[in-house]
């Protein structure tokens, strides 16, 4: 089968963790010098990592540091907004009738990335239709992720970031990854960035 196969394309997060994430983390150990190394996820793909290291618990020796943005692995309390479904399914349709002509150019979002920094209202009330209120939510599955992970050094929030920041943001290095470059090189505490960070005890299964 090749990738011009449209079952080619049929997987989730699930298989991602048990067959491509292993296969990238040999890989790469394979062809370097380090016997352990750090990954850094966002949203879906911290699911699939998790997916990795909950099923084949082998490749827990082979990360040193497992660093996750914006996590997405729990959608317990993340219903959509009343308009989602409808938009959404009218929207997957016209992307696969246009996809073949690559109508959409690299980072075509941007305008509108614009116009909603000068009429931030608007915006947010059409995000609110389509996605529904959110915030609150998304942070009780968090929580419940963070309750969930064994060996949590600890976590950190940018209040003024929201899921999407974290890609398309202008300041992500003054306020991210400067951070994580301190955290992979201390492997502690992560510092207090802007908002609230918690320190964990790391604690034993069951």
């Amino acid at each position: 089968m090749t990738s011009d196969n449209e079952d080619f394309w049929k997987f989730s997060f699930h298989e991602l963790g048990i067959y491509d994430l292993p296969a990238f983390v040999d890989y790469i150990l394979d062809r370097s010098s380090f016997s352990k190394m750090t990954i850094i996820a966002h949203s879906l793909a911290n699911a699939a990592t998790l997916v990795m290291t909950s099923t084949k618990p082998e490749y827990n020796d082979k990360i040193n540091l497992f660093v996750g943005l914006a996590p997405y692995v729990f959608a317990v309390n993340f219903p959509p907004g009343p308009l989602a479904e409808p938009l959404l399914r009218s929207a997957v349709r016209y992307c696969n009738r246009v996809r073949k002509f690559e109508i959409f150019e690299t980072r075509s979002i941007n305008p509108l990335v614009r116009i909603c920094d000068i009429i931030p209202l608007p915006c947010a009330f059409i995000y609110l239709l389509l996605l529904g209120i959110t915030d609150i939510k998304y942070d009780l599955d968090l929580k419940r992720l963070e309750k969930s992970l064994v060996n949590l050094i600890g976590s950190y929030r940018i209040n003024s970031y929201n899921h999407f920041d974290l890609v398309i943001a202008h300041d992500t290095k003054e306020m991210m990854y400067d951070h994580i470059v301190e955290i992979i090189g201390q492997n502690q505490e992560p510092p207090l960035v802007n908002g609230l960070s918690t320190k964990r005890t790391p604690r034993s299964p069951g």
